[in-house]
């Protein structure tokens, strides 16, 4: 994709835009690719007006980047909703829905349920750059030899970073190698309402389901290429407490169905709630985006126990460094490479700028 660009920029053998490093091309293609995924997914930008479901080159578009996922429900800070926490690598919705439990005519006894438990890691990040290597273990005290390998810089694409400046460039990799474990997710900096600056947060995902295997700590390994120094730290759990609702053992005969969950904005999210026809119902819960997390309103004759999305996942970084290309499909690389020109091109007054503007305005 940059010999794409430089193809575009230059004018033959003048060596006009000689200058854009390979650093900054990756910016503007990443820049582009999310301009281009709101822009696919969004009715506003069709002529027909159409959402990218609707038509099936914009489908085709995006499908790669679909992702369903399950996502498990806590009572809400405020009375009356639910909310769940949208996944890490999460970029725009497609659709909700919710498993409601319901009873049309009688209130079904909502009552406090179980706490839910999440252990996590909490590593701070920013005394692991520059660095030769980094890595991330899991250990079991008592049982000689337990450990699981999280994340070993050695074994990867990246090169060592050498500046302060390149955490980014860990970060994502952490999140992006550490996710693909069944085991384990990890955050920066942000899990549901938690915010721990410049940390990365480890969630445990299988503690207290009956695995035996309860990691004693998290073990780090930095090696600093200023002075070839050796540092191992070890971190403990934490723990995250989230309340949760149940429908009480004694309340009426109940039923459960799955429905479609109405997003609405928020701030129309008080007037509907309060309105007779408007109103959030088990055949249409009401439910808003906010701060990472998808809420859902809730009243004493219906309440959601579990929340299943279909979302666009933000796509991978393309980066020159760790042979990271565009990961959606290739019918749309060349547009890709178009929208970035005419950007580039229109930060620096390029002359025929118009020209390409007027042409990528013509394509879908």
């Amino acid at each position: 994709m940059h010999i794409g660009i430089d193809i575009h920029l230059q004018k033959i053998d003048s060596e006009a835009f000689d200058n854009l490093l390979a650093e900054e091309k990756d910016w503007y293609l990443n820049s582009t690719v999310k301009r281009f995924i709101k822009n696919r997914s969004s009715s506003l930008s069709n002529l027909k007006r159409l959402g990218f479901q609707e038509s099936q080159k914009r489908y085709d578009d995006l499908e790669k980047l679909i992702t369903p996922a399950s996502i498990s429900l806590y009572k809400g800070t405020e009375s009356g909703f639910v909310f769940g926490i949208l996944p890490e690598d999460y970029f725009s919705l497609v659709n909700s829905s919710s498993i409601s439990d319901f009873n049309q005519c009688n209130s079904i006894g909502i009552v406090d349920g179980d706490d839910v438990e999440v252990k996590y890691f909490c590593i701070p990040m920013t005394q692991f750059v520059p660095y030769n290597s980094f890595s991330i273990t899991a250990v079991l005290l008592g049982i000689a030899g337990t450990t699981e390998p999280l994340f070993d810089s050695t074994s990867s694409a990246y090169p060592n970073l050498t500046t302060a400046d390149q955490r980014h460039i860990l970060v994502n990799q952490l999140l992006e190698q550490i996710n693909q474990l069944d085991r384990w997710e990890a955050r920066y900096e942000n899990y549901g309402s938690l915010y721990i600056k410049d940390n990365l947060i480890l969630i445990d995902k299988e503690f207290g389901t009956g695995d035996p295997t309860q990691w004693d700590y998290i073990e780090t390994i930095h090696v600093n290429p200023a002075t070839d120094e050796t540092t191992t730290t070890q971190y403990t759990y934490k723990t995250l407490t989230f309340p949760t609702l149940k429908v009480g053992v004694g309340s009426t005969s109940k039923s459960s169905k799955r429905s479609q969950n109405r997003l609405i904005n928020q701030e129309h999210l008080y007037r509907m709630i309060a309105h007779p026809f408007g109103k959030s119902t088990y055949s249409s819960p009401i439910s808003i985006l906010k701060n990472g997390q998808i809420e859902i309103a809730y009243d004493d004759n219906f309440l959601p126990s579990k929340l299943h999305i279909d979302y666009i996942r933000r796509p991978r970084m393309i980066d020159i460094k760790a042979n990271q290309s565009c990961e959606l499909a290739e019918s749309v690389h060349e547009e890709i490479i178009d929208l970035a020109v005419q950007r580039i091109k229109a930060e620096i007054s390029e002359n025929n700028y118009q020209a390409i503007l007027n042409e990528n305005q013509l394509k879908e």
